[in-house]
């Protein structure tokens, strides 16, 4: 016999009395103060370490959106697809530009190939990643409104010219609401707000949006004197002779001297002159020198 300090205690004790010890000494763990008990220290600590680091992302993700950068999660599935591993791990490295001058010149590679389709995402890649350049915006647009618009009118493989036309309609449509995409992030933009006016003027044929585009770029810095001045003819061009003498007029009580040679005063008070006197303005309400 064994002496009574050697008895093995879950051994020789009955089942149902060493169950009930085990269990006595499972809920003993959960005596105590609760930051002593396993399971809340843990959840404490992924509260502590979990809760600021998802709230620094959040204000991370919202600076990127305010910067005008797209998260990856957030664009169609072709372009995901276009977005190799190399890729990420490339942008997430620092290497946006790198990235996006690769995208930019399969561009060039898509559009001598005709494919239509790869050049559009190419285009939507390189915004994505480079957001802040407005040339890419502009020259994307410029692809869509003009090359492949005029390209797919000319594609003599549809035979519909009805059908021709309503394509030609629907890439000029795409690169418009590409440069305004660009636009909304790059407000200060004159070549981008130029580009916009023109693409308004000659593929939308919509000359009073292309005017309001063009004064909007010749109050920006940086604007050329000239800017200031292509609202007024526009206008006046498309037969909209009071809405032309309203921006004239808009113009002159803007500067408050007018002898800049480079704005060419002279010729703007000429054409004041003659939409007062062709639209019958009183005599008293004229523009005075």
């Amino acid at each position: 016999m064994r002496p009574a300090h050697d008895i093995d205690v879950e051994n020789e004790l009955p089942e149902d009395i060493a169950a009930a010890a085990d269990e006595s000494r499972w809920i003993s763990r959960w005596d105590g103060p609760w930051h002593t008990r396993p399971s809340l220290r843990i959840l404490l600590l992924l509260i502590v370490f979990c809760v600021p680091k998802l709230l620094m992302e959040t204000a991370i993700d919202a600076s990127q959106r305010a910067a005008g950068f797209h998260s990856i999660t957030h664009i169609s599935s072709d372009l995901r697809s276009r977005l190799t591993q190399d890729t990420l791990i490339s942008i997430l490295a620092g290497l946006r530009g790198v990235v996006a001058d690769y995208y930019w010149r399969d561009v060039t590679e898509s559009f001598m190939r005709e494919d239509w389709s790869r050049m559009r995402s190419s285009i939507q890649l390189t915004t994505m990643l480079q957001p802040n350049s407005p040339i890419f915006w502009g020259m994307g647009g410029w692809h869509m409104a003009y090359n492949v618009a005029i390209a797919k009118r000319n594609d003599k493989r549809e035979p519909s010219l009805a059908r021709r036309i309503a394509i030609e309609r629907y890439w000029v449509e795409e690169g418009e609401k590409l440069m305004r995409n660009g636009l909304e992030i790059n407000p200060e933009s004159v070549d981008l707000h130029i580009q916009l006016a023109q693409l308004h003027l000659q593929r939308l044929k919509d000359p009073v949006t292309a005017a309001k585009l063009y004064e909007q770029a010749s109050l920006l810095p940086g604007a050329q004197p000239f800017n200031s001045r292509l609202p007024g003819f526009i206008l006046r061009r498309a037969g909209r002779e009071q809405e032309a003498l309203d921006y004239w007029r808009r113009l002159w009580a803007r500067h408050r001297t007018h002898t800049d040679k480079d704005m060419d005063w002279p010729r703007i008070l000429r054409e004041i002159r003659a939409l007062e006197s062709k639209l019958n303005v009183p005599i008293a309400e004229r523009i005075r020198e």
